[in-house]
């Protein structure tokens, strides 16, 4: 294993073998949105075999939250009967441990029930009861949860499925997970950007009531795909773009949106950029999404590389390579999340889709700060000391 830990001096950085240091990570201060108690996350995705060190290679980049799956088979192997498995309870303790804030994703189906997405009444109660379970077994530790991921996709081996089949679900599973825990924070379960066919998706979504069932919006604005126009530009246009259909349908009243996956590989070949596009991507999306106020948090998928192929784009997404060396990706997030630790406000004041955007943050000590990105967007920008 090649893990190494990422220490900042003015935003540049020394690698220090694992075997030989110890690395603390500051407390995260970003400011509150919304009054609300919980703060802006800045977190990674984790692979269910990413093994014991997860915890920490997302602590040594400085991460305060990890995404963490949770799936039905692997927590209901006999019906009725349920247990966490331990590698799951030692992952959210692990995280807990490095005072990072878990996000757990109830999801995909069970061969008990015919596997893929609960379409029956009597697989999609046999769900709620799985999230009721699980919710109340992290009831003290886990807040966040996130109904499914990516329903109008494939993932987990599963079909696409409508909106209306989704709503059926959360309406059942809502209630149960708010019974185990009625602090639990309830996403929706990660919908795809707008840009892929999804639009009329969402929109259904949000017309036949989908809000009613969640309290909050979790969205992958992935563009990699599009090549150089898939900058954070288009990506945060998709957010707001959603945002704002979501507000129209809430009364017009703010939805708190979590970007609970997104991110750039870094392979050969087709939808592919250098890694230190990839690393300037990075930090450009996270600003950009932090000045939003109603943006809670954002996950980059992911915290290391799930295979060795190096010309397949699922294979290459990670901040860390397969057996954890350390990428330009895992220095870019550790130096932006140090800048957003620092600092108790950011706002856009200048914008544009082709054009520089100017950000002032307002330093944790009350020193204001102004960030001009280059233009070029696979440009780093210059992030400011905001302490002395």
């Amino acid at each position: 294993m090649n893990l190494r830990v990422a220490e900042t001096a003015a935003f540049g950085f020394k690698l220090v073998p694992v075997a030989v240091a110890v690395f603390v990570a500051a407390s995260w201060a970003p400011r509150a949105h919304g009054g609300s108690s919980l703060l802006f996350l800045i977190g990674l995705n984790t692979g269910i075999h990413d093994g014991p060190q997860t915890a920490m290679a997302a602590h040594l980049v400085s991460a305060n939250s990890v995404r963490i799956d949770a799936p039905w088979r692997d927590i209901e192997h006999v019906k009725g009967q349920y247990e966490i498995p331990d590698w799951l309870q030692k992952r959210v303790s692990s995280a807990i441990s490095l005072n990072m804030t878990p996000l757990v994703i109830l999801e995909y189906g069970n061969p008990l029930y015919g596997g893929g997405k609960p379409l029956t009444a009597a697989s999609r109660l046999a769900f709620a009861r799985y999230a009721e379970f699980v919710v109340k077994s992290f009831r003290g530790q886990v807040r966040l949860f996130e109904l499914w991921n990516e329903w109008a996709g494939n993932a987990g081996n599963t079909r696409p499925a409508s909106a209306w089949a989704y709503i059926s679900l959360a309406r059942i599973a809502y209630p149960a997970i708010k019974r185990a825990n009625a602090q639990a924070v309830v996403l929706s379960g990660g919908i795809f950007d707008l840009t892929h066919g999804d639009e009329r998706w969402f929109r259904e979504f949000l017309a036949f009531g989908g809000l009613r069932f969640v309290d909050a919006l979790s969205v992958h604005p992935y563009d990699f795909q599009r090549g150089s126009d898939g900058t954070p530009y288009l990506e945060i246009l998709q957010v707001e773009h959603m945002h704002t259909l979501a507000m129209t349908a809430n009364g017009g009243r703010a939805v708190d949106v979590y970007v609970s996956e997104m991110g750039y590989p870094d392979n050969t070949g087709l939808g592919g950029h250098a890694s230190e596009v990839v690393a300037a991507y990075l930090e450009r999306f996270m600003l950009l999404a932090a000045a939003h106020p109603w943006v809670r948090g954002v996950w980059w998928y992911g915290l290391r590389n799930q295979g060795t192929n190096r010309s397949d784009p699922e294979s290459n997404f990670g901040l860390y390579g397969f057996n954890f060396e350390q990428k330009p990706q895992a220095r870019a997030f550790a130096r932006v999340a140090t800048f957003l630790r620092s600092v108790s406000a950011l706002s856009l004041t200048a914008t544009g889709a082709r054009s520089p955007q100017t950000f002032e943050a307002t330093c944790s000590a009350g020193k204001r700060v102004t960030i001009e990105l280059p233009a070029d967007p696979a440009s780093a920008p210059d992030l400011p000391k905001c302490e002395e």
